[in-house]
């Protein structure tokens, strides 16, 4: 394989490793952006079932319309379980199951990191390889014209 295939087959896979960099660096987005609503909401739950009287609430209708509303005290919550699935638990039920499901996510979060690494580590070691055959080139280049 000559030098210019070489060099070639390096820019398509450095291509694609920074593709997938993108992409990992995208999720990580999301699964922070994911963690973060998670946490406000047991937040919220927790001011609202601890509140001995009604609490005034703001509840989301869509495009930025919010409904005020009371909501009683209570020892309940309504959990989305997937699927639109809701099912009705208490709300140390409800904190034990948000806090595994953030705790799932930080080490989905922790593997994505590592491999967000691990593809940069590529991505140089790829690059590298790319200059030296191009500075490689460049002496032979210079040397053929001393001559």
């Amino acid at each position: 394989m000559s030098d210019q295939e070489i060099i070639q087959s390096l820019i398509a896979e450095l291509r694609y490793l920074e593709s997938i960099l993108e992409e990992t660096t995208s999720r990580q987005g999301f699964i922070l952006k994911i963690i973060g609503e998670a946490r406000a909401g047991l937040a919220a739950s927790n001011e609202v079932c601890s509140a001995p009287i009604k609490s005034e609430v703001l509840i989301p209708l869509g495009g930025g319309l919010f409904l005020k509303a009371e909501a009683p005290p209570t020892d309940k919550l309504l959990l989305g379980i997937g699927a639109d699935v809701i099912i009705e638990k208490s709300k140390d039920d409800v904190t034990k199951f948000v806090e595994e499901r953030i705790k799932e996510m930080e080490n989905t979060l922790m593997g994505l990191e590592a491999q967000r690494k691990e593809i940069s580590k590529k991505i140089v070691e790829k690059r590298e390889s790319a200059n030296e055959i191009v500075s490689k080139q460049q002496r032979e280049e210079n040397s053929a014209r001393e001559t």
